[in-house]
């Protein structure tokens, strides 16, 4: 993936990013048959000025979110 295919680009403190991270990677699978799950996604919310991270194992389902950085 080059920079050239992103198109949003933001800077955000480690402090937020690793709050994110924990408040959500207790519910990032480990199955290997559902690797499709491995991972946390961050995205912009549409309804609010918001970054938010969210991970799901198919049986928890964690969200957390910080205001979005410019």
């Amino acid at each position: 993936m080059s920079v050239d295919d992103l198109g949003h680009s933001f800077t955000l403190p480690a402090a937020d990013l690793k709050r994110l991270i924990e408040k959500t990677r207790f519910a990032i699978s480990t199955e290997e048959t559902r690797y499709y799950l491995n991972g946390i996604y961050l995205h912009e919310v549409a309804s609010g000025p918001y970054l938010r991270a969210v991970a799901t194992d198919g049986h928890r389902l964690a969200q957390a979110q910080i205001a979005r950085p410019e």
